[in-house]
């Protein structure tokens, strides 16, 4: 395999990790403002009931980081998501050829993220139930990781490549 290839590879694979990152983090916040504004509502309404209790006035008791259990699980998923692939992208760029590890990682984890999504979407979770919405987002995420699993099974296809034509020279 071609060198420059390679090493366009690298930049392309590390390119689509930090727009996943980045995406992910946007995720993370537009769910918090998302469950905060339901919360709002819900709180209003609530008022405008005469309770004046918020947990009686949104319905829930458990609470991570102020939010409901499902958006708290939800932006606590996407805020791990989206600190993972950023570092694991800049290992890349730093050791592009000598270390097969970060390419590895890439591919578990945005085929576990593929997979939980799918799962999401298709079957009732605990805690987060039957997911029915896909944004844009949703699918631009998922677009550059199905990139970052095949640009990275290139480039360890490509490793594998160097290390033959190393061992016959």
């Amino acid at each position: 395999m071609n060198k420059n290839s390679t090493r366009i590879a690298v930049y392309m694979v590390v390119l689509s990790m930090m727009a996943t990152g980045i995406i992910y983090f946007v995720a993370a916040t537009q769910e918090v403002n998302d469950a905060s504004a339901i919360a709002q509502t819900e709180t209003n309404e609530g008022n405008q009931a005469g309770e004046h209790d918020s947990d009686e006035a949104t319905g829930t008791t458990a609470q991570i980081m102020g939010l409901p259990l499902d958006a708290g699980l939800q932006t606590t998923l996407f805020a791990i998501s989206g600190a993972g692939y950023v570092p694991v992208g800049l290992w890349m760029l730093e050791t592009k050829h000598r270390n097969k590890t970060p390419y590895i990682i890439a591919i578990a984890g945005s085929l576990s993220l593929i997979l939980l999504y799918v799962a999401s979407r298709t079957i009732s979770l605990p805690i987060v139930g039957l997911q029915d919405d896909v944004g844009s987002i949703d699918i631009l995420s998922k677009i550059l990781q199905g990139g970052i699993i095949a640009g990275s099974a290139y480039l360890l296809l490509s490793f594998r490549q160097q290390i033959k034509s190393t061992a016959t020279a």
